[in-house]
Order: C-alpha cells, then sequence, then structure tokens
C-alpha cells in the first residue's frame, strides 16, 4: 500500500502509545507513506517523528479530503470514537482498534475482571493490524515509545544528579496530594539527589506548592513546551509521576520511572512500555477501579487510593530503580 493514515486525537499519552506501531508499520513496508492525524496541541509529540511523512491537525467540520488533500489506500484508527470513525465510513479499507469498552465498564462498576492479563495498549495496537487481512507483514518489534526533538538547552547542570518531579495529570483522582510529593521531595534530597518539577502551565499552581514548602527543589513547570519538558526529564535519573502524559514521556526518553496509580488499575494497559519503571498502588481497596479515565473528585470521599501511599513507600521504589542507573 503506499500510503496509510493513522488516526489518534488525543491525549499525550495515548499518541506516543502509537508509536511503537508507527515505527513498526514503517519498518515492515519501507515504501510505504504514513500520515498522522491528531489535535493541534499534540502535534509536538509526532512532528520529528522520521517514520510519519505528514502530521495534520484534526480540524473540526473538515473532511479528511480538505485537511489531508490525500486519498487514503488505507486508515488504521487507532481512537475508534463517533468523531474517527466519521473519517472511515465509506472507506473500503480500514482498521478499527478493539477498546474493550464492555469488560472495562464491568470491572469499573461490577469489579468483574475479565482484563486480567492482557496485553498493554501498544501490543493491542498492534494485534489490531496483524489480525487484520490488510497488512500481513506487520510484525510489532520489541522496542518502546518514541518522542523526537530538537536539542533543547534547559539550565540543569550535568555534573549534578537530579529527578524529576512531575505532580500533574488531567483528572484530579490521578493526583498524588502535593503534600506527599513535597515530603517526597524532601527524602529524595536528603539523599543525595535534586528534585526537579516538571509540568505545562496547567501544573504550575501544583508545583509552585511543593516549591514554596520545599525551596530547595528546582522548578522547570509552565514552558508548556514538550520539547523543553522531555528533555529535563531526559537529563534527569529517574522521573516519578502520576498516570499522565509525562509518565509516557519519561518512557519515551528512556528515564526510569516511578509512577502513583490512584483511580487507575494497571489492566486498562496505559502502564509504563518497554521502559525500567515500577507503579505503586494502594491494593487493599476493593474501590478501585472507580473509572477508566478519572474522576474530579473521589466517590466515596476518602480518596484512600492516594492518600494511602505513603512518601517513604515511594521512596522506596524510587531508591530501588536509583540503584540500576
Amino acid at each position: 500500500m503506499k500510503d496509510i493514515l493513522i488516526i489518534r486525537f488525543s491525549s499525550l499519552g495515548d499518541v506516543l502509545l502509537t508509536t511503537p506501531v508507527v515505527r513498526s508499520l514503517k519498518n515492515s513496508y519501507p515504501e510505504t507513506n504514513i500520515d498522522y492525524l491528531v489535535k493541534r496541541e499534540y502535534l509536538d509529540a509526532l512532528s520529528h517523528n522520521p517514520y510519519i511523512r505528514n502530521v495534520f491537525p484534526y480540524q473540526e467540520g473538515k473532511s479528511l479530503k480538505e485537511i489531508t488533500g490525500t486519498n487514503y489506500d488505507l486508515i488504521i484508527d487507532l481512537q475508534n470514537n463517533i468523531k474517527s470513525n466519521k473519517f472511515t465510513v465509506g472507506h473500503e479499507k480500514k482498521i478499527r482498534f478493539h477498546k474493550s469498552n464492555i469488560k472495562k465498564f464491568l470491572l469499573v462498576k461490577i469489579k468483574l475482571n475479565l482484563l486480567e492479563g492482557m496485553p498493554q495498549i501498544p501490543v493491542r495496537y498492534g494485534l489490531s493490524i496483524s489480525r487484520s487481512r490488510y497488512l500481513p507483514k506487520f510484525q510489532l518489534d520489541d522496542k518502546g515509545l518514541d518522542l523526537f526533538y530538537p536539542p533543547v538547552e534547559t539550565g540543569l547542570d550535568p555534573m549534578k544528579d537530579y529527578i524529576a518531579i512531575a505532580p500533574g495529570a488531567k483528572h484530579f483522582t490521578k493526583r498524588w496530594p502535593i503534600y506527599h510529593f513535597t515530603r517526597l521531595c524532601s527524602m529524595i534530597i536528603e539523599g543525595g539527589y535534586i528534585p526537579v518539577l516538571v509540568g505545562g502551565n496547567e501544573d504550575v499552581k501544583l508545583c509552585n506548592e511543593i516549591q514554596e514548602a520545599e525551596p530547595r527543589v528546582i522548578n522547570k513547570s509552565g514552558e508548556n513546551d514538550l520539547f523543553f519538558t522531555a528533555s529535563v526529564i531526559n537529563e534527569c535519573k529517574a522521573a516519578v509521576t502520576c498516570d499522565s502524559g509525562l509518565m509516557h514521556v519519561a518512557c519515551a526518553v528512556d528515564t526510569p520511572v516511578v509512577t502513583i496509580f490512584g483511580s487507575s488499575v494497571k489492566e486498562f494497559g496505559f502502564t509504563p512500555y518497554k521502559n525500567n519503571s515500577i507503579v505503586v498502588e494502594n491494593n487493599s481497596l476493593n474501590c478501585r477501579p472507580c473509572s477508566h479515565i478519572g474522576k474530579n473528585h473521589c466517590p466515596l470521599k476518602h480518596f484512600k487510593c492516594m492518600i494511602d501511599v505513603q512518601p517513604a513507600d515511594v521512596y522506596e521504589s524510587l531508591s530501588r530503580l536509583l540503584l540500576e542507573v
């Protein structure tokens, strides 16, 4: 096939999780041109990817032809929702990612776990393609996530040892409490490392709160520049994150990561991919998961999934990772 379009609109982590498919597809079919349709705010996640010919920003109300100007031989829809489906309706050759929505619903609502043992999301993306009849030579490789970006000056001293701290997450129930992050930063400093706070504009308030309570940290949040943040994380010995896009950025730049799961669980498939990592979570609760996306409050008003995860537990996991660096 000459021209293939991949669709995944959002979000940052989900887009990065498609990069093993992009790379493997190009390596399986070197003569094929791969284009990608994504929301404008995530263009940078793909703009320097050498396996992609064109990255197009999604434009509400416009047809695929108006956006890309190309008639594709095959469309691979890894978003698979109403908005993405409209670009594949009537198209002869298409592949749609199966989302296991019923299984996720059952796990959230009645805690019936039919997702146990399911592979991670990049592998599921790959299976959607390999099981189709259109790309018989496709084979997902065993490498990790990709994020290509130009050199960026971070201002960090290459002779010092830094730990990236990413306290942000889109939803409240995915955020570890700020007072826990603050205590963790103090422990990291006492252990001889320098915490570096990272995040976009939406994370500045959280990072500022940590810095006010623990002034010895370095605050690199608020740049709202993916390349800058990725460069900072890349220059750190390890990262501590919530279940967020920056967890996947850490994986993509090959920085070991400790990630803290609250309302989400490993079975959803969005754990760190092909990277030295540890997931810290409270497995003593029968209310997890309360959502497959996240909520703006704890439905039971106790938030034990995050509050009961102690800084000492996270620091112990971080120390184990650092022994391997």
